[in-house]
């Protein structure tokens, strides 16, 4: 959704993912990290800012236990 704001406040977008093999490049390209890729009971997820403090929040299926 998309709305005007006469205050521009930082968004959060959820974007899924059919895995998580981005996950490392995207650390080490140097992206701001915000959350590591963590498991969570819904995602496999982590979270990043771009420059403007929206963050990008990716998930994946969960991983299994012990993975």
């Amino acid at each position: 959704m998309l709305q005007f704001q006469e205050q521009i406040i930082p968004g959060t977008v959820w974007i899924g993912i059919g895995n998580d093999s981005i996950f490392d490049a995207i650390q080490s390209s140097g992206a701001r990290v915000v959350q590591p890729p963590s498991n969570k009971p819904w995602a496999y997820e982590m979270k990043i800012a771009d420059p403007d403090g929206n963050v990008l929040w990716l998930g994946a299926e969960p991983r299994a236990e012990g993975s």
